[in-house]
């Protein structure tokens, strides 16, 4: 993604959608000012829906970029739901608007340019696409919605740049003969097959990168640390700011509370514990997720028939060594299928970013449920709140799909 300052190119967008709004009083006070306002033969609705447009973008922008950035996002946590809803109702009325009007509906009186008309449509088609992988990400293949985190946002930058220029062209214009003014040979037939032929063009596209990434990965692991080493992950997390400093000589897991056996583990002895192997989907609240991701460790109920837990611990409490983060499961939850405190992924043990020495992973929840870094687990006979949930992230975090 790139930086949010690049978001400042927003302003004159913002502008220029209010300045066609207000256009009929502006050109009543200040006649100057219609050479630059007036668009010639387009009707006034149609002007009405561009400038609606023109305006609707600045607002997606501005909420996805909440919703991804960690600081946008911790602040605005109570409002994520609402947002995250404003800005994919938004962005689908927004693609709708795109190519209805690009199909003809409201009939436009006159032909659109050719480079208008393919670069709105391979834009908008792409860019709505991706957004549906990321919006649902258990109703689309998990490498769809790892290409489409990926690419979603350079899209939305794209439009930014191609509306300035757009906006550029209309306001100087060219002369009739230049190529960039070559206009399409419009039939409403014509365009919405075009329209159709974008989206099963996007869709081959975002299948061909998603089969393209899960090869990429697949040789990766098949070659030790390739793949592994921090790459596949497009982002890394850490809620105080920093990575905290752990000794793999002097680490130790402590597993206390309501247990008849409290232990105190290095990793030498964790490794020697039964060991547990399995690939799954993670998928983080941001929107990324990462497919297939092959962990290796031990699963909780090994470690809870080693400590003896007691029957009435219904809550297991994990403590990061960063000194901060902690979250719970249920005991139910902690013992179902995937869930395991793992200590590699692919061939090589977990990088500091991704949790070493030791995590949780909770295949079916977003990732803030599976702590990093953790040094000890607590069974309790009632649970706590955790970190995220503090801040109104749900106890619930269930992938939905």
């Amino acid at each position: 993604m790139p930086s949010p300052w690049w978001l400042i190119a927003l302003i004159p967008l913002l502008a220029g959608g209010v300045l066609l709004f207000l256009r009929g009083p502006l050109l009543r006070r200040h006649p100057g000012l219609g050479a630059v306002l007036r668009h010639g033969r387009w009707p006034r609705g149609y002007n009405l829906a561009h400038a609606a447009f023109i305006i609707a973008f600045p607002v997606l922008m501005l909420s996805g970029v909440a919703l991804y950035v960690e600081a946008w996002h911790r602040a605005l946590i109570a409002w994520l739901g609402a947002i995250e809803s404003v800005h994919a109702w938004l962005g689908i009325g927004f693609a709708a608007l795109v190519l209805l009007a690009l199909g003809g509906v409201p009939m436009a009186p006159r032909r659109p340019r050719w480079v208008d008309w393919i670069i709105t449509t391979l834009l908008t088609t792409l860019l709505t696409l991706s957004g549906f992988a990321l919006w649902l990400p258990g109703r689309f293949p998990a490498s769809w919605d790892a290409v489409a985190f990926a690419v979603h946002g350079w899209l939305a930058y794209a439009w930014m740049a191609w509306l300035l220029l757009h906006a550029l062209l209309r306001l100087f214009s060219f002369q009739s003969q230049h190529p960039l003014n070559a206009r399409f040979d419009y039939v409403r037939r014509n365009a919405l097959l075009g329209a159709a032929g974008a989206a099963a063009a996007g869709t081959g596209l975002l299948t061909l990168a998603g089969k393209g990434y899960q090869s990429w990965t697949a040789w990766g692991r098949n070659n030790g640390t390739a793949g592994w080493k921090g790459r596949r992950f497009p982002a890394y997390y850490t809620f105080t700011g920093d990575y905290p400093e752990i000794d793999a000589k002097t680490y130790r897991l402590r597993v206390e509370g309501l247990v008849h056996t409290p232990l105190e583990l290095s990793l030498a002895e964790i490794e020697a514990l039964e060991r547990y192997q399995t690939q799954r989907d993670f998928v983080c609240v941001t929107g990324w997720s990462v497919p297939k991701v092959d962990w290796t460790g031990l699963r909780l109920a090994t470690l809870l028939a080693k400590a003896g837990a007691h029957a009435e611990a219904t809550h297991l409490i994990f403590h990061s060594a960063d000194g901060t983060y902690v979250d719970q499961l249920t005991r139910a939850q902690a013992e179902e299928p995937g869930v395991m405190l793992a200590y590699r992924i692919g061939e090589v043990p977990l990088a500091i970013e991704g949790g070493y020495p030791l995590r949780l992973v909770v295949p079916t929840m977003y990732g803030y449920k599976s702590v990093k870094w953790v040094n000890r687990v607590v069974l309790a006979r009632e649970g706590i709140t955790g970190t995220w949930e503090r801040y109104g992230y749900a106890d619930n975090a269930r992938l939905t799909g």
